[in-house]
């Protein structure tokens, strides 16, 4: 019981923050301070949101596809710095290369 409502809770915070940074970036486009809602994958996904294709996404697909790219970006982020940890810690003479850097 107390973990579905601890889940939930998780969720709604998620969702809630995606939310946020959606905001923003609809404001700084309807204030005119941005020419389009941006090119990045943020501002892809918002621009088709706001489509009126039959192909636009609702808001839950556009939280979906936010968490997506975010845990498998810190997945790829975590494994990189543990062979980047592992790559030094086999070669010394790199450790100096980057201390000096």
């Amino acid at each position: 019981m107390f973990q579905d409502f601890k889940s939930e809770e998780l969720a709604k915070g998620i969702q809630d923050c995606v939310m946020k940074i959606v905001k923003k970036r609809e404001d700084k486009f309807k204030k005119g301070e941005a020419d389009s809602f941006g090119n990045d994958f943020l501002g892809l996904l918002v621009n088709s949101y706001h489509s009126k294709d039959s192909d636009s996404l609702s808001m839950e697909d556009l939280v979906d596809e936010c968490k997506t790219f975010y845990f498998a970006g810190q997945g790829t982020i975590n494994s990189l710095l543990a062979w980047i940890v592992l790559l030094l810690a086999t070669h010394g003479d790199w450790q100096e290369k980057a201390r000096r850097e």
